[in-house]
């Protein structure tokens, strides 16, 4: 909800490029990818799974994390995978 700005419950890509921050990101920290590269990476695997190629209804961004929480073991490190890159 924090990136709808216009509160249809649909955002667009370039909105989540715009709020996604990924220069606390493991891979980047350790140097074996760039922030950009990160970014890239989550944005092409989040508009693989939606409807529409430039957009994310909450539904589709719901269910992109809960899969990527299936392979989560750790509930805290889930909780930082939310947090850190939306800095919330």
């Amino acid at each position: 909800m924090k990136l709808d700005f216009n509160k249809t419950g649909i955002v667009t890509l370039t909105d989540i490029r715009k709020c996604y921050c990924a220069k606390k990101h493991p891979q980047v920290i350790s140097g074996h990818s760039t922030e950009e590269e990160i970014k890239s990476y989550f944005l092409e695997t989040l508009k693989a799974i939606c409807s529409k190629s430039d957009e994310v209804s909450y539904g589709e961004f719901e269910d992109y994390y809960e899969g990527l929480s299936i392979g989560i073991a750790d509930d805290a490190d889930f909780v930082n995978i939310l947090r850190i890159p939306w800095g919330i």
